[in-house]
């Protein structure tokens, strides 16, 4: 069963701040050793810069409202998609996660990657797909695809050579790592593949102290410079 949603939406100049509550039961024992079930809304906040040449999101982490981030991606993009298509025009939201890590499982799996899986949505930023070394736009151009996949698959019995010297990977690993796909590796004697999903790009923020009824200007202020690093 679905569970209820809420929302409120708040715009300051090319940031908007979106939070998202989830409509969840909470039992409480009462003074006569009885129970009763009371509603309880967790929320979470999104904050989206819609800058046209950046275009980023950053989705708080609370388990008490969302168990997974993607969870609140999955109902963004859902909901907007479907009044999207009336205009013939689709969102795709990708996880950025930190390139280094890629190239340190690289390191760490050497001679033992058989497999590796690119996955990648056709350009709309220009600040990212300037160095790719693959023309995505001329592909959905000439085929009207908005996703192009990439399988690399090593000869049986040897593995994959991944160098970061090598500036087509090296441009592919970068495009997805700002938001431009995804990468999955498949390892020698392990079953799961090692997603980039699974290691998207996070901040901490130790305390944040809201006053009055302004709470959504607030976060924006009080992130300030940490704020703009995560969404640029």
């Amino acid at each position: 069963m679905r569970a209820e949603l809420t929302h409120t939406l708040n715009e300051f100049g090319n940031f908007m701040v979106l939070r998202i509550g989830a409509k969840r039961g909470l039992i409480r024992k009462t003074k006569d050793f009885k129970q009763e079930e009371l509603d309880t809304w967790p929320s979470v906040y999104v904050l989206i810069n819609n800058d046209p040449d950046v275009q980023a999101m950053a989705v708080e982490e609370d388990a008490e409202a969302f168990y997974r981030t993607s969870t609140v991606v999955h109902i963004l993009s859902t909901n907007l998609n479907e009044r999207l298509k009336d205009y013939r025009l689709q969102l795709e939201i990708k996880p950025m996660f930190e390139r280094n890590e890629f190239w340190n499982i690289v390191r760490n799996y050497q001679r033992r990657i058989i497999e590796t899986r690119f996955f990648m949505v056709a350009p709309n930023l220009a600040q990212i797909s300037k160095g790719l070394e693959l023309d995505l736009r001329e592909i959905k151009n000439r085929t009207n695809s908005v996703k192009t996949n990439m399988d690399l698959q090593a000869p049986s019995g040897e593995s994959l050579t991944l160098s970061e010297d090598d500036s087509f990977i090296r441009s592919l690993v970068t495009y997805a790592s700002e938001g431009g796909g995804t990468i999955h590796l498949k390892i020698k004697n392990i079953k799961k593949m090692i997603k980039t999903e699974d290691s998207i790009r996070s901040s901490e923020v130790d305390e944040i102290y809201f006053t009055g009824e302004n709470v959504p200007q607030q976060l924006i202020e009080q992130l300030g410079a940490q704020l703009r690093k995560i969404l640029e």
